[in-house]
């Protein structure tokens, strides 16, 4: 990808966000990496558990253009995908926030 995009300042103002869970430490290392150089330096991104990041959906493919750079890539749900009953349920079990 040769053009740098205009990221928008933080997560919430995207629309569909993506999990990466690498397989490895060193691919959230090469993750990480690739995060603070070039078209990425300014994305926001989120780290999470289990050597897994959080991204706008638009950024996933420059993860994909690295070689042997392997990774899960899954959507990540709001409280407005899942049902009502639900989400207090896991209110219930896990607390509000």
């Amino acid at each position: 990808m040769s053009t740098i995009p205009n990221w928008k300042a933080h997560l919430d103002y995207y629309n569909k966000l993506r999990a990466l869970k690498f397989q490895s430490k060193q691919g959230i290392h090469i993750a990480l990496e690739l995060l603070e150089s070039g078209a990425l330096r300014s994305l926001p991104f989120d780290i999470v558990a289990d050597y897994t990041i959080v991204v706008p959906a638009e950024a996933v493919q420059y993860f994909k253009d690295v070689k042997d750079l392997q990774f899960e890539d899954t959507e990540v749900l709001s409280a407005d995908d899942i049902p009502p009953e639900e989400v207090a349920l896991l209110r219930r079990e896990q607390g509000p926030y």
